[in-house]
């Protein structure tokens, strides 16, 4: 009865768990990796570190031109105002746009 008992752990165990990765398949998980690396970065530095300099850079008073103003922290009314400035003629521009734009 002990040794049945044993063998069906030890078969329960070795179906039931993860399966065991060999040396092969981390080599291959490594090349993997290796080879989508140059993408990622290339992701990272053109797409997600502008989009976040963008959002930083629209809560401040950053211009193109640099000038005698330093840059600073504006926060968010100077976004308000631009909604309110810009809203509804740019909202009106992509509308017409994309109402009368050939298909």
């Amino acid at each position: 009865m002990g040794a049945e008992t044993t063998v069906t752990v030890e078969k329960a165990r070795a179906t039931s768990g993860k399966p065991r990765t060999t040396s092969w398949q981390l080599k291959e998980m490594l090349t993997a990796w290796i080879f989508s690396l140059p993408a990622f970065l290339l992701l990272l530095v053109f797409l997600i570190i502008p989009f976040f300099m963008a959002i930083y850079f629209s809560f401040t008073n950053q211009t193109l031109i640099p000038g005698p103003i330093p840059t600073e922290f504006v926060g968010f009314p100077w976004q308000f105002w631009r909604i309110r400035k810009f809203g509804v003629s740019t909202s009106f521009a992509l509308f017409t746009l994309v109402r009368w734009s050939p298909r």
